[in-house]
């Protein structure tokens, strides 16, 4: 993760702003095998719970942005939110 990057808070309604990479955030394979855990986890509270999880990944500018949100929904290429909003894995760092 470069340090040289910006945080900031964002709202789901505002993703259709956002621009992805198309580059695997994650390099270890270990660690990617863990986010589609800590994912799959996710939206299990979402959907059972309605509980929200803050998400951190990163843009196309190597800004790093977070999100509280549920997740409702999990594909093999992103994470979908309310009203059909999704963000791809390979730009997600981590849930929490």
């Amino acid at each position: 993760m470069s340090t040289k990057s910006n945080t900031y808070k964002t709202e789901k309604e505002l993703l259709y702003l956002v621009k992805f990479d198309e580059i695997e955030v994650i390099k270890d394979k270990t660690d990617r095998k863990m986010r589609r855990l800590q994912l799959f986890r996710g939206m299990q509270l979402g959907n059972l719970y309605k509980s929200k999880v803050m998400i951190t990944f990163k843009d196309s500018l190597d800004n790093l942005l977070v999100i509280n949100t549920t997740i409702w929904g999990l594909t093999q290429q992103a994470i979908i939110l309310k009203k059909g909003v999704t963000i791809p894995i390979h730009s997600i760092l981590k849930v929490d």
